[in-house]
């Protein structure tokens, strides 16, 4: 998943320049079938295009059945450039 961030901060920088960045966290509601059902998701120093591209990549994953049910993926995130 984490690859399919890099053009979501790519487009935040060329929205809000090289400095940009921030933080915040995906919670992936995850169904019976390994799908990802709803997603909620905070973010700070970022813009809504931003998380909604997070949302789209994080939408489209597939993970295996959950035992005992649908469940929940915590996905914290901090965008920055790396000196």
């Amino acid at each position: 998943m984490r690859q399919g961030f890099v053009p979501c901060y790519k487009g935040l920088l060329d929205r809000r320049g090289p400095d940009a960045g921030g933080h915040g966290e995906l919670l992936l509601h995850v169904d019976c079938d390994g799908r990802i059902a709803s997603i909620d998701a905070q973010g700070a120093g970022i813009d809504r295009e931003t998380l909604v591209c997070m949302c789209t990549t994080a939408g489209a994953q597939r993970f295996n059945a959950p035992d005992g049910g649908p469940g929940f993926l915590s996905v914290p995130f901090a965008l920055a450039r790396l000196l």
